[in-house]
């Protein structure tokens, strides 16, 4: 009888498997317990949001070449906006890949847990009331030390090795009906494939895993095409013709 009590006892206090939620007007919760993020432009969330939301845009998190930053630097991002771990988040905004992105990202840097709103934000303001935003401050007023989810993350050097233990790249955007079981999710960007990964994720799948350093064989850096050096290859070649036509030309005179 004991063991069988220690056994629930342990079973009941061990915590279920860490997901993204997804919520709507209908989902019976209550949303004035939860922390709000406005993950739009900075601008639209300070001119009008949800009363008490907090403004977090999501280009907050990756360069002007979209690399993704350090979970270092987006641990600190967290810590100036005052968000600790253990918060009950709940992330929206217009734009839906932003959206799944920041909810994604968060999930990864070890939050507790995360919903995302499928709803529009009017019906939010409809909810809880509208007000402007909350902007993050420059210093942190809470170290945010969640705990990064390891076993989600892949590198692109790691691919290889996953492969070959029967992980499937998927550089598409999969539909949750046919996503398989260890999936490697990549796309043109970190954020794009983070978006993808939490889609997927808050569809009930597991087995996942999400490249984030240049997570995409198209990266867009690789594409790159440099004009300005090979205009000026042509014109130096251009210049050594003329230069010999007109050496050539005054021998002959000659």
């Amino acid at each position: 009888m004991r063991f069988l009590i220690l056994f629930v006892f342990i079973a009941t206090a061990m915590p279920g498997q860490a997901s993204i939620q997804t919520l709507n007007p209908s989902s019976p919760v209550a949303l004035n317990k939860m922390v709000l993020l406005d993950v739009r432009a900075i601008g639209l969330c300070l001119d009008s949001s949800v009363s008490g939301a907090r403004c977090l845009p999501a280009r907050t998190f990756y360069s002007k070449e979209y690399g993704l930053a350090s979970f270092h630097h987006v641990n600190w991002a967290l810590g100036t906006l005052g968000l600790s771990e253990n918060d009950d988040l709940l992330v929206f905004a217009d734009n839906e890949a932003d959206r799944d992105a920041v909810a994604g990202l968060l999930f990864l840097a070890g939050q507790l847990k995360v919903s995302r709103w499928a709803g529009e934000m009017k019906q939010l303001q409809t909810l809880l009331g509208a007000d402007s935003g909350q902007p993050r401050g420059v210093t942190r007023t809470h170290v945010y030390a969640g705990t990064t989810r390891d076993k989600f993350i892949a590198l692109t050097q790691e691919i290889p090795t996953l492969q070959q233990t029967g992980w499937i790249l998927s550089s598409a955007q999969p539909s949750s009906e046919t996503v398989r079981a260890n999936t490697i999710v990549t796309a043109g960007s970190p954020m794009m494939a983070i978006a993808v990964f939490a889609r997927l994720l808050a569809n009930g799948h597991q087995t996942l895993k999400v490249v984030i350093d240049k997570a995409a064989l198209e990266h867009r850096s690789n594409n790159k095409i440099y004009v300005w050096p090979i205009f000026w290859l042509i014109l130096a070649a251009m210049l050594l013709t003329f230069v010999l036509w007109k050496k050539r030309e005054t021998t002959d005179r000659h």
